[in-house]
């Protein structure tokens, strides 16, 4: 029996983290037995329902996958996790962490994201962010301007920026209202002072889904080498770009007061799309391996396989929303 991930694991406060459990045995096995699970501490950290079922079986019925999931009510609480099937039984530890802190937004004005989807003839909200160590006046007026007629920033084009609890930090948010489908549009942001922020939209008839996890990227002054990224070791959606990797140096320049100068261009978005994929596809991968890396089942070929598959679909969905969109009319 196998825990996934294994051994010591944190898990955030009030976040549910869910787990995998695999078991291999020499007979078939029967999907209505129960694995149970205990927890050592089961007020601070609960177990959402135990027993649980085997959810999928190979096609020899000899390896069982199921799942479990944790949620802890206290910071600093530890527990130990047993799951018992038959005569197997594992265990891993888990302790309760506070939620990351959320990521500084680069030097200068900047949105938050580069580029928006605006569902037709309804109001969606952009956020704003400013970070400048001069000391500015409270609140900082922001001219929004959009490059298309269809779609309307309302508010008449004004954003008010206020100061947040982070030091040196001013953020604000203002509406904007797409008339036409398909429409396609550049919102820029300007304050005196400083060099104007763009973000793209696209008028469609229905806002994407949301997938939940909202993945995070910044460059900081690291060469990683020839990844050119890291993950955070506390938040495991922020990667960290190595903005001295003289690849990315290339495009991204060498940092100012201001922040980067090549932080908003078409060159650095393209290779920053690609190191996204990249780290995207290699955590994919991983996953695999501990999954199915145990007695030689995942050779090369398969590694080969997974890589290109994932690379290929990453890079076309972040080239879709860096690159395409920053080139689009």
């Amino acid at each position: 029996m196998y825990i996934i991930p294994p051994e010591e694991q944190p898990i955030v406060v009030n976040q549910a983290k869910t787990f995998s459990i695999l078991v291999k045995h020499n007979e078939e096995l029967d999907e209505s037995l129960p694995i149970s699970l205990e927890s050592s501490d089961p007020e601070d950290i609960k177990i959402r329902t135990s027993p649980v079922y085997f959810k999928k079986l190979s096609e020899d019925k000899k390896i069982g996958r199921a799942t479990f999931t944790l949620e802890g009510q206290k910071v600093g609480a530890e527990s130990v996790i047993e799951a018992h099937f038959l005569n197997y039984s594992n265990l891993v530890l888990v302790k309760v962490i506070e939620p990351p802190p959320p990521p500084l937004p680069p030097e200068g004005l900047t949105f938050d994201k580069p580029f928006y989807h605006l569902p037709i003839n309804k109001e969606k909200t952009l956020v704003l962010w400013l970070k400048s160590n001069i000391t500015l006046s409270d609140p900082i007026l922001a001219e929004i301007e959009s490059d298309h007629p269809e779609i309307v920033v309302k508010g008449g084009g004004k954003c008010r920026l206020r100061a947040t609890p982070f030091p040196e930090v001013y953020s604000g948010q203002f509406g904007v209202f797409g008339r036409q489908l398909q429409a396609r549009g550049k919102i820029t942001a300007k304050v005196n002072g400083f060099e104007p922020a763009l973000t793209q939209v696209k008028v469609e008839e229905h806002e994407p889904p949301r997938s939940g996890v909202k993945l995070k990227f910044e460059p900081v002054e690291e060469d990683y080498g020839t990844t050119r990224y890291k993950w955070d070791d506390k938040d495991p959606y922020l990667l960290k770009i190595g903005a001295k990797n003289p690849t990315i140096k290339k495009y991204l320049g060498t940092p100012t007061e201001q922040g980067y100068p090549g932080i908003k261009s078409l060159p650095y978005y393209t290779v920053l799309a690609e190191v996204i994929a990249e780290a995207l596809a290699f955590r994919i991968l991983e996953k695999f391996f501990k999954r199915e890396g145990q007695d030689g089942r995942l050779d090369y070929a398969s590694t080969d396989a997974y890589y290109h598959k994932y690379f290929n679909k990453f890079l076309r969905i972040v080239h879709e929303t860096l690159v395409t969109e920053n080139i689009a009319e």
